[in-house]
C-alpha cells in the first residue's frame, strides 16, 4: 500500500534527490504525496526510480525532515 509523507524541514538548494523531494513538499505546503506522485513530479516513471525515491524518503524520515502521515493511503 502507498504511504503518504509531509515535510517538516526547510531546505536551501536542490542538489540531490532528497533535496528535490523536500523542494516539492515546500512548494506545495502541507499537501501529502505518495511515492508514485513524487516519481511523476521528478519524471522517474519506472520501478527503479520509485525504489530510489522510497530509499530517499526513508532517509528523510529517519533524519526527521519529513513524517509519515498515513500509511496505506
Amino acid at each position: 500500500m502507498p504511504q503518504s509523507f509531509i515535510t517538516l524541514a526547510k531546505k536551501d538548494t536542490p542538489s540531490s534527490l532528497s533535496e528535490s523531494i523536500l523542494d516539492i513538499f515546500q512548494r506545495n505546503g502541507k499537501k501529502e504525496f505518495n511515492v508514485k506522485q513524487l516519481a511523476s513530479m521528478l519524471q522517474m516513471r519506472d520501478e527503479k526510480g520509485r525504489i530510489v525515491i522510497e530509499k530517499a524518503l526513508n532517509k528523510l524520515l529517519g533524519n526527521g525532515k519529513i513524517k509519515l502521515t498515513s500509511p496505506g493511503k
